[in-house]
């Protein structure tokens, strides 16, 4: 029973697990000679509480200490340079004093160990990730790029962290730092020149950053989803990556670097704190969504500026200010959607407006457009509820769909003679209240001017208009419209549920008017042209009016005008007389179709007179073919055991049935020929009856009843389907 112990001082070595589970050794001095201590050496002392090792020592193998729960505080030897794979796990070590010479520790070294502080020096450059098992609590601190392994340990878990980035440290790796939740703060040393992609992403608790004048280049996401509050960019940067410090929510303070030439996509995209943001002079282009859905008030873009990129400031409610300078050449798509802009100057370097680029803005009330201005994109000023006004720039030429779409507000509309084209939806739901068209438009796009409360009245300036469908569909105030004198379609819905519409002149140019094309209007009497062709259910449900005038090719849609009266006119125009033709034409055909109908119909029924008079016949001379082996025999039936009544016989040509259904009674007898049947008499006693053969039975008639013979062809006898007895040829 050991207590506690020491060996000889000329030892030099120990075997592997000299002590292994002593487990009431004490306390150990170890010899002086001794360099390692080798595997399992004192694995399971579970009372062991004191060590002493000689200064000598290298190296503690694997597992030399394993499982010493006593074991609770050790002076490890100057000497020391390596703790191989769990040396001291499971021990009851709750701190380390490491000696200056170590420079490694092995898998799992302190593992189960219950530290509270982990300091790792930097002269420890190789240390397994999982030496330690850090849990939640536990004080950590650690040298870059020395321990960079342990920091992908520590990875989501709930211990404050501290690392220092060795000085002359030229790179911090791509994904180094990322998801340290316990990492609070972090200073970049002069000498590091690059911070790769996710360096630092989703650090949890990162607040505070502190960048070198060094730096020249930020990857992409480097600083995403952290809660810095505030960053300095140095000017030696001249690169930042996509979405560097995306979803920074708690960034409020930001100074870029002078040297930036472009800010690029997602860069401070959902930086909900960011209040200001000072962009550096010589800055040429800004990203998508670079600073969209911050809380950036004014922003003042320096004279350098040639591009904004899509959704740049999208969703920025707070931005009532921003200047487009002079050398901005391009917008992005959806560039201001939902900011809080309430003016907006566009620069003569500005030819296009692109879609969605004031979409949802609620405070804008005015715009200035340059007179460069070709094309406004599709929804690109919709739903601005102050915009007030509309002036088209002179060579304004097309305005896309649902360009001013539900702009309430937007009651005064001025179109100049080069505008073209204004496409679906683009003004509907404004508050516009007179419209003209110039002559040079020749496309108005469905549901263009739908839902105008306020329009009271339409002018076409153009000769002809292509127009689509519903154009100016729920307009109720709307009650004078002047179309295009050569217009030749009046597409469906075109005034639906404007009741206002009380009167209206119908080009003579018309071709067709489609579908509902005035239903629900105040129309009390219409002229349709002669040269409409073509009328759907365009009048329904007009309940005031009360005449029409219809041409005569349109003479079967008199059930289209409601409850009005219509007349026809008569044949007037080249199109009536051929219509009249071809009415002539379809009669004279339907009359000669109908003979010729009613003359095969005729010749049917008689096709099938005779087809049924030749089947009687067949199925009369069918009756008496009876398979051979059935006929030239007297068949006789046998109801007793007492004898037999008649004899076989061959007759030509004839079947002869004997049957005696019950002994005492009459004889029924039945001579079959093929010229019909002969009735023999067997005194007073005899019946005759009808018979018949059909699809391998015979039908004999027994009074009012059948008697009704199976024809077995395997045994070649004539069964009764009806109590099983049997007709026996040539005898039984």
């Amino acid at each position: 029973m050991l207590g506690a112990g020491s060996l000889p001082r000329d030892f030099t070595s120990l075997v592997e697990g000299a002590f292994q589970n002593c487990s009431h050794l004490t306390e150990i001095t170890l010899p002086s000679g001794l360099e390692s201590i080798r595997k399992y050496t004192f694995s399971g002392c579970r009372d062991l509480s004191a060590v002493t090792l000689d200064e000598k020592v290298k190296v503690i193998e694997d597992y030399a200490f394993a499982n010493t729960s006593s074991l609770t505080d050790i002076k490890f030897p100057a000497a020391l340079e390596r703790l191989e794979k769990g040396a001291f796990s499971n021990s009851g070590l709750s701190s380390i004093r490491y000696p200056a010479k170590l420079v490694s520790l092995g898998e799992k070294a302190f593992a189960g160990c219950k530290f509270t502080s982990v300091a790792i020096p930097e002269t420890v450059s190789s240390v397994a990730d999982d030496a330690f098992d850090f849990a939640n609590g536990t004080n950590v601190s650690l040298f870059y790029p020395q321990h960079e392994n342990v920091l992908r340990a520590l990875r989501d878990k709930e211990v404050p962290i501290q690392v220092k980035i060795v000085d002359g440290t030229d790179v911090i790796k791509k994904e180094a730092f990322m998801g340290l939740d316990g990492l609070h703060s972090i200073s970049i040393p002069a000498s590091v020149r690059r911070i790769e992609d996710g360096a630092f992403y989703n650090c949890a608790g990162l607040t505070s950053v502190e960048l070198n004048d060094g730096l020249e280049f930020i990857g992409s996401g480097a600083f995403s989803e952290d809660p810095i509050t505030s960053i300095k960019i140095p000017n030696s940067v001249t690169t930042i990556g996509t979405f560097a410090f995306h979803r920074c929510g708690e960034l409020a303070n930001v100074q870029l670097s002078n040297r930036l030439k472009v800010l690029p996509e997602g860069a401070f995209e959902e930086c909900y704190s960011m209040r200001s943001i000072t962009l550096p002079d010589g800055l040429e282009e800004i990203g998508d969504t670079a600073l969209s859905l911050s809380r950036i008030a004014e922003i003042i873009l320096p004279d350098s500026i040639k591009k904004i990129g899509f959704e740049a400031f999208a969703g920025c409610s707070d931005l009532r200010r921003i200047n487009l300078p002079s050398s901005l050449s391009s917008l992005g798509e959806g560039a201001f959607t939902g900011a809080g802009l309430s003016s907006v100057t566009i620069p003569e370097s500005i030819t296009k407006i692109p879609a969605g680029l004031f979409d949802c803005c609620e405070n804008l009330e005015s715009i200035t457009f340059p007179s460069t201005l070709v094309s406004i994109g599709a929804n690109a000023f919709r739903s601005n509820p102050q915009l007030k006004g509309f002036i088209a720039p002179v060579g304004l030429s097309s305005i896309g769909s649902g360009a001013f779409e539900n702009c309430k507000a937007l009651i005064e509309v001025k179109f100049n003679d080069s505008l073209i084209s204004i496409d679906d939806r683009a003004f509907s739901g404004t508050g516009i209240k007179t419209l003209v068209l110039p002559a040079g438009v020749h496309q108005v796009g469905s549901s263009a001017f739908a839902g105008c409360a306020s329009l009271m009245s339409v002018q076409f300036m153009s000769d002809d208009c292509s127009i689509g469908k519903e154009a100016f569909r729920n307009c109720p105030a709307l009650a004078k419209v002047d179309l295009p004198k050569h217009l030749t379609d009046i597409p469906s819905g075109m005034f639906v549920s404007c009741p206002g519409v009380k009167s209206i002149v119908l080009p003579n140019s018309l071709l067709r008017i489609g579908d509902d094309a005035f239903k629900d209007t105040g129309l009390a009497t219409v002229n349709v042209p002669a040269s409409v062709q073509e009328i759907g259910t365009a009048f329904a449900n007009c309940g005031s009016l009360q005449t029409a005038s219809i041409p005569y090719i349109l003479k079967n849609t008199v059930g289209q005008f409601a409850s009005a009266k219509v007349t026809v006119r008569k044949p007037a125009t080249a199109a009536d007389q051929e219509l009249v033709m071809e009415e002539k034409r379809i009669a004279e055909e339907e009359k000669r179709q109908e003979e010729e109908r009613r003359v095969q119909e005729a010749q049917r029924q008689e096709r099938e007179r005779i087809a049924q008079v030749e089947e009687a016949k067949r199925r009369e001379a069918q009756k008496y073919e009876f398979p051979d082996w059935v006929r030239y025999s007297k068949w006789i039936n046998i109801t007793t055991s007492t004898g037999s009544y008649g004899q076989p016989m061959n007759l030509e040509n004839k079947i002869e049935f004997d049957y005696y259904p019950d002994y005492s009674g009459p004889c029924y007898v039945w001579t079959i020929t093929t010229s019909g049947p002969v009735h023999s008499e067997n005194g007073s006693t005899v019946l005759r009856g009808d018979y018949r053969y059909e699809n391998g039975y015979v039908y004999l008639q027994v009074g009012n009843d059948w008697l009704i013979l199976r024809l077995d062809e395997s045994s070649r006898r004539l069964v009764n389907t009806r109590n099983g007895e049997v007709f026996y040829k040539d005898g039984y």
